[in-house]
């Protein structure tokens, strides 16, 4: 029989305490160790299948585990797929700027400068150019349960990978009991070493009245501190279509058994949560099946 008094191998080659010494205060036991059981699970071949996206904020000691992200919650991958086709076809990149210019789903980034120096994330979407390990465009995506995790990433990603991430998108979606979802873009830069500043908030669905139709970025943003090919402006701008966004969100969102929230329908809008748990829409619209995000 082992000794449950030792401390337990992970795939990772670190250790971890046994949780019986904390009692039943998992809470705790997570807080204090979630850098390094982000690290294990990311080995583990079980765990490994589910294709999750782990994070760990080493500031607010937050862990977050995503298993099998809905359609909806990857449509800003496909936004971003649209894009850079048009920057392409457009002649905005060039065939070696595009190379030089990887996109990267659920990678692990560490590597954070201080005080986020063990956090880890896994974004939903993210642009590295080749001349540097982190990201100079990150996209994070959830629902309205998931608005803490969020915060969260507004501020890590700017500022514990300063001076490389230039922009953080933050894309969050809310179903509701009539069968709809409606959904809203932030962007955020860092303005100072410790400070994050809003540059657009705009929402997705419904489609608002006034405001931008797209998203400016530079050439500067994109290929971050380090990227950008000899001779080309940084100040040239590129606008991401939100009516591109809007097109495959809704593709995405009506084929999940829903559709976008509209101006008509928001007067009717109530968030779908019973118990604690979000309920999820069937294609059936009399079926509501309720589980955790």
């Amino acid at each position: 029989m082992s000794d449950q008094s030792s401390s337990r191998a992970l795939p990772s080659n670190t250790s971890l305490p046994p949780l019986h010494r904390y009692g039943r205060s998992l809470t705790t036991y997570a807080r204090q160790f979630s850098h390094k059981l982000k690290d294990e699970l990311c080995q583990d071949e079980g765990i490994e299948r589910l294709l999750p996206r782990l994070s760990y904020d080493s500031v607010t000691k937050q862990f977050a585990a995503r298993v099998m992200p809905t359609h909806i919650l990857d449509i800003v991958q496909g936004w971003m797929f649209d894009e850079f086709g048009e920057m392409i076809w457009g002649n905005y990149l060039t065939s070696d700027e595009r190379q030089h210019l990887e996109p990267r789903v659920g990678t692990s980034f560490q590597g954070f400068t201080a005080p986020y120096t063990q956090s880890r994330k896994e974004p939903d979407w993210a642009l590295v150019p080749n001349t540097d390990s982190m990201p100079s465009i990150v996209i994070e995506t959830g629902w309205t349960k998931s608005s803490a995790k969020l915060t969260s990433d507004m501020r890590l990603w700017p500022l514990g990978g300063r001076p490389n991430v230039q922009l953080v998108f933050l894309v969050k979606w809310a179903k509701h009991t009539n069968y709809t979802v409606s959904g809203e873009l932030r962007v955020f830069e860092p303005t100072t070493v410790e400070s994050v500043g809003q540059r657009y908030h705009v929402g997705i669905f419904p489609i608002p009245q006034t405001g931008p139709s797209y998203i400016p970025v530079t050439r500067g943003e994109l290929f971050g501190v380090n990227g950008l090919l000899p001779g080309r402006n940084a100040g040239d701008v590129w606008n991401l279509q939100l009516s591109a966004l809007r097109r495959i969100g809704e593709r995405w969102i009506r084929h999940s058994g829903f559709v976008p929230t509209s101006k008509r329908t928001a007067l009717m809008n109530i968030p779908v949560v019973k118990h604690g748990l979000e309920c999820q829409a069937a294609t059936r619209q009399q079926d509501i099946d309720c589980q955790p995000e």
